[in-house]
């Protein structure tokens, strides 16, 4: 399947809500009117096997140019939470994740909850002693990883299991589903904080929780099966696992991995093949963007750096600038999200002088 034949066109968001520009000093704060309450038994390995039936051959994940239908997706993962299972992992263990952007991330993290264990996810930009450090606090009891990271593992003290040189085995593996025991209740997620405040902190979710912030943060910003989402965050970040992860999955939406760094060489041709509706950002990537890309044509002249003293002639030159830069990300971005630090103020004044269709999330890691 190409990457056109998914590019279809995105209806407008109907339920979503005007804010009106903020005076100076104020905020807005939008939410949900009410959370959403766990049904008897809801889980989320569940949640997303009934989703699987209901979006069937529609593309989950495309990941170095090979889309996965949320068909196989879910088959894959059921065949390797049965092999999770033979290796010993039993509900409630605790199952480190060391894996780069892709297809083998999301299996992984199905079989894990599928197994009835929770996942614990390991950055690979982590340096060993902090690997070591989330593995012992955790009581992690094995690591799923790649073969790519094959000497980084060997040195984890607990046993691992490369997923990719596993393939004929899970191939072997029955599709059906394991149906493990578990409550809603259950921890099916474990996400270590920054450490800028101090020693890192495991904030444990369960099934629940997470199902909770799906169908809630959906009453604020809709996402539907036209949905494309570009995924360019490590899946640690509690920002790109709810968002760019859980929800899309939920929805029917596409994902689609950057497997570069995300710099504008890299970004902006991937957006304008994909042109996503949706993309995660932190803000160190729009600035940078702004300050090598935008900033120096606003000013390239003297007349233009003279204009842009002035409130009204600088908010002209945003909008257009803005309008450009809308159209080099593939022209249909209607959500572009920043979070995880704080935005600088001269890249959110042009964001919001140009009416580009951003958003931006605060939380620290203890409120997911």
């Amino acid at each position: 399947m190409s990457v056109d034949e998914t590019n279809n066109s995105v209806r407008p968001n109907s339920r979503r809500k005007k804010a009106q520009a903020p005076a100076s000093g104020e905020q807005i704060l939008i939410g949900p009117d009410f959370i959403h309450k766990g049904e008897p038994n809801e889980r989320l390995d569940r949640f997303f096997g009934d989703l699987a039936s209901r979006f069937d051959a529609a593309p989950a994940v495309i990941s170095g140019g090979r889309p996965w239908s949320y068909r196989e997706l879910n088959g894959r993962a059921n065949q390797f939470a049965h092999l999770l299972i033979e290796r010993g992992v039993k509900p409630g263990d605790r199952i480190g994740l060391l894996l780069d952007r892709s297809a083998e991330t999301y299996i992984a993290i199905l079989a894990v909850m599928k197994a009835g264990a929770a996942f614990v996810p390991l950055a690979t930009a982590f340096p060993e002693d902090r690997m070591i450090m989330i593995i012992e606090d955790a009581n992690v009891t094995m690591v799923i990883s790649v073969s790519g990271y094959a000497a980084r593992v060997a040195r984890l003290p607990v046993p691992h299991i490369s997923i990719d040189s596993a393939a004929s085995e899970i191939a072997l593996q029955p599709e059906t589903a394991p149906l493990p025991e578990g409550s809603p209740d259950q921890v099916c997620y474990i996400l270590y904080t920054s450490g800028t405040t101090g020693r890192p902190k495991g904030v444990m979710l369960t099934h629940r929780n997470l199902i909770s912030n799906v169908l809630s943060t959906l009453m604020v910003q809709e996402v539907t099966e036209q949905d494309r989402l570009l995924s360019i965050l490590p899946l640690p970040h509690t920002y790109e696992c709810t968002i760019g992860f859980l929800i899309p999955m939920a929805t029917g939406a596409s994902v689609y991995y950057l497997d570069k760094p995300p710099v504008a060489q890299t970004l902006i041709p991937a957006m304008q093949k994909i042109r996503p509706t949706m993309v995660l950002s932190v803000p160190l990537v729009i600035e940078k963007i702004f300050r090598s890309n935008i900033k120096p044509q606003l000013i390239s002249t003297a007349l233009r750096r003279s204009l842009y003293q002035f409130p009204p002639s600088r908010r002209i030159l945003h909008r257009i600038a803005a309008r450009k830069l809308h159209k080099t990300f593939g022209g249909e971005l209607r959500f572009f999200g920043i979070g995880g630090a704080k935005l600088s103020q001269e890249v959110e004044r042009f964001l919001h002088e140009g009416r580009f269709p951003y958003s931006i999330g605060y939380g620290m890691t203890e409120t997911s």
